[in-house]
């Protein structure tokens, strides 16, 4: 998320039931303190801060209607891709076409 700029703008503007913004472990100390600065634009919604590196688990982040990711693909590495493919994958809930395929 970066200083979470994109996410708390789309947050401000459809006024979702609840915000998780990710990142790195080490740049969390930014994105809180962008999130405690903005808190003014989304100071009725539940916004959360949680680390996040693609391909590790993501039990603990939770599963989403929607991921936004913004500004993601700066590393050049091809390998990374998958990676990324994979994470966005597993942070989304199954819709009901997903479980409705094969029927």
């Amino acid at each position: 998320a970066g200083l979470g700029v994109a996410g708390l703008a789309i947050a401000a503007y459809t006024q979702p039931k609840s915000v998780v913004l990710t990142d790195y472990e080490s740049n969390l100390p930014y994105l809180r303190q962008s999130v405690r600065l903005n808190h003014p634009l989304v100071k009725k919604l539940p916004v959360d801060v949680q680390p996040l590196e693609w391909g590790d688990s993501t039990t603990a982040v939770g599963r989403f209607d929607v991921v936004v990711a913004c500004d993601v693909l700066y590393n050049t590495d091809p390998g990374v891709y998958p990676k990324l493919i994979r994470t966005i994958a597993s942070l989304l809930k199954p819709s009901e076409a997903d479980s409705s395929v094969g029927d």
